[in-house]
């Protein structure tokens, strides 16, 4: 995605609406499924969701846990957390409490598809989960598939 729609630094604009529109025509299966399903809660885990959660409880003067298995948070706090990250530049994000060097120069992408699912759905509430979501699901299928 950053060699396909590259960002300034800090983003402008444009190129944020450009990553947008190139996430939706890409997801456009996904939101058939939240229309079908209406979901109420969007669940995420690792990546930019580890980094997501961590920041949100630093901005809430909370402290996730190194053994913290969920985190609970509403899109008001996601939308403050991404109009502040979305005005620094890469320096400024550096020092952000909770986000790893290594996200600096693509929390922005995940932040947008955070917010296109957020808005494909109509979702108010986000949650962050310390485990493993594919490898449970996956874990599920097979179990499901066992003779019984």
């Amino acid at each position: 995605m950053r060699e396909r729609v590259p960002l300034s630094d800090p983003p402008a604009l444009d190129e944020e609406l450009r990553v947008a529109a190139h996430l939706d025509d890409r997801l456009e299966p996904l939101w058939n499924v939240i229309d079908r399903h209406e979901p109420h809660v969007l669940v995420g885990s690792a990546g930019s969701f580890d980094s997501l959660a961590r920041m949100v409880a630093d901005q809430e003067g909370k402290v996730l846990a190194s053994d913290a298995t969920t985190f609970a948070f509403d899109a008001l706090a996601f939308d403050a957390l991404k109009e502040r990250l979305f005005r620094m530049d890469r320096a400024r994000r550096l020092a952000v409490p909770g986000l790893p060097e290594h996200r600096v120069d693509s929390i922005a992408y995940g932040m947008i598809a955070i917010e296109r699912v957020l808005t494909a759905g109509n979702i108010r509430e986000l949650a962050w989960s310390g485990y493993a979501l594919k490898e449970g699901a996956a874990m599920r299928l097979l179990k499901d598939q066992r003779p019984a």
